[in-house]
């Protein structure tokens, strides 16, 4: 044997070594006049499947027996289009797959098209074992629907005597002036405020869906016309985009335009402007001092008799869903200043 056959009887066994030992299971299939024939399936096959290589090469009806029902629509899809759009060279493509025990698992296959020395197509893939995502996800999922469901019900179960109770103490104040009266109304408005919070708490965590492309300046004015704002004033400096869920951005701003007003007062100024990737929004309030920047987002932390502590939580848990991230420091005129860094934003 000479020294270049040695070298690649070395390579094909490295190679070999290097498939059997990957959780992937390695696979080929020829593309020809009739259906897609399997030329080659890895012995990892036996560990993810259960099945032995030999049950799928060269019979392609054992593949399209064991493919959900539900998802060999997608599948085909995107296997013709690998098969004919001289543009697409590569696909990623999720679906269930029977097992040999029967059971369902699901698959993360990844493929990729050439043309062999016959001028035929040659499709190279490789499966991957997600099962345990998948059930996480899921259950991640339910558990979501579950908590938004509890969290509607609570809502309106509360509300209805506190709806009756506001009512009662509104009649009363037309009638009698009163101390106690204005107290008890003041309880009853914080208790809405505490509801909308827990609302937004339970919805929250969830990964972010829907996202649109949002102008910042102008979203920026409707946010903080909607906010209580006396004597305070807002200077915008962003001229950039944002990707996001509109809703929840709205709620990030409106809680930290809230936040600045309780803690800096009535004539608080805040600033929001840009980041080479994000935004902040800073005040010329208090501050917050470093050790406390962690324990704001907290939930139910607050120093103020007048917050509920669930709003800087909130934000926490919007800029997560988002992806980005959140630090506090300090403004240039001594008050807070929130960075939301990670942002998908376009500064022009």
């Amino acid at each position: 044997m000479g020294e270049k056959a040695e070298e690649l009887t070395v390579s094909e066994e490295r190679l070999n070594t290097l498939i059997t030992q990957t959780p992937a299971v390695i696979y080929s299939y020829r593309v020809g006049d009739g259906d897609p024939v399997t030329t080659y399936v890895s012995e990892s096959v036996k560990n993810v499947l259960g099945f032995e290589p030999e049950y799928f090469v060269g019979s392609p009806e054992h593949f399209q027996e064991n493919l959900h029902p539900e998802d060999a629509q997608e599948l085909f899809e995107e296997e013709e289009k690998l098969l004919t759009d001289e543009d697409t060279d590569r696909i990623t493509v999720e679906y269930r797959f029977k097992d040999k025990h029967g059971n369902y698992r699901w698959l993360h296959d990844e493929q990729q098209v050439s043309t062999n020395e016959d001028g035929e197509q040659e499709v190279f893939g490789a499966w991957w074992d997600i099962s345990e995502r998948k059930r996480a996800e899921q259950k991640l999922k339910r558990r979501n629907q579950q908590l938004d469901k509890f969290a509607s019900v609570v809502s309106h179960d509360l509300r209805n005597p506190l709806n009756v109770a506001q009512g009662r103490i509104n009649i009363a104040r037309e009638n009698r002036e009163s101390d106690h009266l204005e107290i008890a109304a003041e309880a009853i408005d914080r208790s809405f405020d505490l509801i909308d919070d827990l609302l937004a708490l339970a919805r929250g965590g969830k990964d972010v869906q829907d996202t649109e492309t949002i102008e910042l300046a102008d979203f920026l004015e409707d946010c903080w016309e909607t906010v209580e704002t006396p004597g305070a004033e807002i200077a915008i400096d962003v001229e950039s985009t944002v990707e996001a869920d509109r809703s929840r951005l709205r709620q990030l701003f409106e809680n930290l335009f809230r936040n600045s007003i309780e803690h800096g007062g009535e004539d608080v100024t805040v600033e929001v402007g840009s980041l080479s990737d994000g935004f902040y929004v800073a005040d010329t309030g208090p501050g917050i001092p470093p050790e406390k920047r962690e324990k704001v987002f907290e939930e139910g932390y607050s120093e103020s008799q007048d917050s509920t502590g669930f709003g800087l939580s909130i934000v926490k848990q919007i800029v997560n869903a988002h992806g980005w991230d959140v630090r506090i420091s300090e403004g240039q005129e001594g008050g807070a200043r929130f960075e939301i860094t990670g942002v998908n934003a376009a500064v022009d």
